[in-house]
Parts: structure tokens; C-alpha cells; sequence
């Protein structure tokens, strides 16, 4: 399969501070569900891959390497970070939202996302 995806990263504010490099358990514990409006875009693209799991895995050591995409200069991918993928194919196929765990990637549940748009 193909995915179009955005990496992205907690803004690097004060309020985000407690948060930043925090795993799921943690985060969701003392402040809520993910909020995706404390994070902006560090990158995007394109990857193949032969599942969502899979794809977030494959980034994850795309962003961890010595061989970044070309242009990227952020930081690497850590915990605290999310991935959204879609269906390359498909521009009105759902998106899905998957934190950057400590041993995994979590998938944010759509009750997340909905909470995020209303705060």
C-alpha cells in the first residue's frame, strides 16, 4: 500500500514542555486525551508499506537514520510524536493518528480526535 503521511511534533512552548518525550500512558494519565492542535507538521511525504503498523514503523527508522529525507532538518522521531497516514490513493479515505509510544506506535482512537476538534 501506499500512504500519503505527516510527521508531527509538540510545538516547543512552555505548555507543552511536560508533555514533550512523554509515552501514552503518562501523557494520557496527567493532562487528557492527545491533543493533536499542540503539534505541528515536521514533515510529510509518501511511503509504502504493507500496513499502517508497518508504515509508522518504517518512518520511525526513516526519521532515526542517517539517511533523512532530503531537506529535513528537524529533530528525530521520538516519543511524543504522532504519524498521520492516509490512503495515497484515495484522497476521502479516513485519516488515522498514531503516537509515537515507548516500545510501539498507539492508535488514537476517533473519540480522541473529536475530543481535540471541540477543545
Amino acid at each position: 500500500m501506499k500512504f500519503t503521511y505527516t510527521f508531527d511534533q509538540l510545538r516547543d512552548i512552555e505548555k507543552n514542555q511536560p508533555l514533550m518525550y512523554m509515552n501514552y500512558k503518562w501523557s494520557v494519565e496527567n493532562f487528557g486525551p492527545i491533543n493533536q492542535s499542540r503539534y505541528f507538521t515536521a514533515d510529510y511525504g509518501v511511503i509504502e508499506a504493507d500496513s499502517e503498523k508497518a508504515a509508522c514503523e518504517k518512518l520511525f527508522n526513516m526519521y532515526n537514520s542517517d539517511a533523512m529525507p532530503i531537506g529535513y532538518t528537524g529533530r528525530t522521531m521520538s516519543v511524543s510524536d504522532i504519524v498521520n497516514l492516509w490512503d495515497y490513493d484515495n484522497e476521502e479515505a479516513p485519516k488515522t493518528a498514531w503516537f509515537c509510544d515507548s516500545f510501539c506506535f498507539v492508535k488514537l482512537e476517533e473519540s480522541e480526535e473529536e475530543d481535540n476538534e471541540r477543545r
